[in-house]
């Protein structure tokens, strides 16, 4: 009978746990005499393990483990080394005729997964690289000014909602914030003497500190709003400091697939017309104006909180010689 292993890692409970040091350094010693024998499961357990302790979010999280679950049976892995470029090209392959976009998000799960293998000193070489998927992608829209100014002619601002989304509007235009930071801005994130959001890591996709200067005439509404809020928390006995809430006092956020402002946008672009009212377009015609007005691909790229300039060129429609060109100028 084989000896069961003993895993090293346990998901469960994984924030209130504390790195066991010793058994770390026996996995790393492990690891670096003997790489071809790096199970893939354990490997996976601590990467999900990093990853949770780096604060990515669960959503994430999950998706990763059922893509890197699905390659492993499909593909037979059992060890770090049996991933190869011909078992990636093997998966690709039973997804048959699912679409290049569907194919290159798993991929792209895995690619992060295979890189996190490659710092932890598993992987010697980034060898996945070479593969390319290639997905003729739709051109999405950024939302103009002239989009903008129609949809404000057209709302009710005595109506708290229609007041409401309307600071949600020109503040995602006006920062290119993401719609999942603007549902957790809180009073505290607004500094109403240097007129601008300072935006904690726990709020931003990137986990980075980001400060965004907004106007006096987005800040003058949304003293407006809070007063606002304040009544309406006050009546309907709720305790939070949000900016952003329903009509009950509680957050726009109800989950990662649910919230109040997002679908209301959606409801406008519809009835009035305007397409490019919704939160990437916002974000997107936030990027475009910086262009617009002479800003730099990375002042653009550090604004939008991406990780490389590659993620900010394919929002503002340039190449990769384009956004080197811009950099250069910083060398």
């Amino acid at each position: 009978m084989s000896k069961k292993k003993k895993s090293l890692f346990k998901i469960d409970h994984i924030a209130q746990q504390k790195l066991d040091l010793s058994e770390f350094e026996k996995f790393k010693e492990t690891s670096s005499k003997k790489k071809t024998q790096i199970e893939i499961r354990m490997a996976l357990k601590r990467i999900f393990r990093q990853m949770e302790l780096n604060g990515n979010r669960a959503r994430t999280i999950d998706d990763y483990q059922k893509y890197m679950n699905n390659f492993i049976e499909v593909c037979n892995i059992v060890y770090i080394s049996d991933i190869t470029i011909d078992s990636i090209y093997e998966w690709l392959e039973t997804m048959g005729s699912v679409q290049n976009s569907t194919k290159r998000i798993r991929y792209k799960a895995l690619s992060a997964v295979l890189n996190r293998f490659f710092e932890n000193g598993w992987i010697e070489t980034k060898f996945w690289r070479v593969i390319k998927i290639k997905v003729d992608e739709k051109v999405k829209e950024a939302a103009t000014q002239e989009d903008i100014d129609r949809l404000l002619r057209i709302l009710d601002l005595s109506n708290y909602y229609e007041f409401r989304d309307a600071c949600a509007v020109l503040l995602m235009f006006q920062t290119g914030i993401r719609i999942n930071t603007l549902s957790q801005l809180e009073n505290k994130h607004i500094n109403f003497e240097r007129k601008c959001l300072i935006l904690d890591g726990s709020i931003m996709k990137n986990h980075k500190l980001s400060i965004l200067p907004i106007s006096d005439e987005v800040l003058q509404m949304i003293v407006t709003l809070i007063k606002q809020n304040n009544l309406i928390r006050e009546s309907k006995n709720v305790e939070n400091s949000l900016i952003f809430i329903t009509y009950e006092g509680t957050s726009i956020q109800k989950s990662d697939k649910s919230n109040a402002i997002r679908r209301r946008l959606g409801q406008y672009s519809k009835d009035f017309a305007i397409p490019n009212i919704n939160p990437h377009g916002l974000r997107r015609g936030f990027a475009t104006n910086l262009l617009k007005k002479g800003a730099s691909v990375p002042l653009i790229s550090k604004a939008l909180g991406h990780a490389d300039l590659e993620t900010t060129s394919r929002y503002l429609y340039l190449d990769s010689t384009e956004a080197a060109n811009e950099l250069r100028e910083y060398i």
